[in-house]
């Protein structure tokens, strides 16, 4: 996508962002999902996770260098 951020909405509630990951099932959730079927879940903004993630392989690729 040009402006760098794809929004992928969700299949049960197409009018939702996908814009929440649920830690608890390592999968993206919109917020109507994850206040219904993953409720007790542990969950983290999408933001959050890539700029965890982004952090992460930054430090795996040091190692191997």
């Amino acid at each position: 996508v040009a402006s760098g951020s794809a929004n992928l909405f969700c299949s049960n509630h197409p009018h939702e962002k996908l814009s929440l990951f649920c830690e608890t099932c390592d999968k993206l959730t919109c917020r109507d999902c994850q206040l219904i079927e993953h409720r007790e879940h542990r969950y983290k903004f999408t933001n959050e996770i890539a700029s965890e993630a982004k952090k992460y392989i930054s430090d795996m690729l040091k190692d191997v260098g």
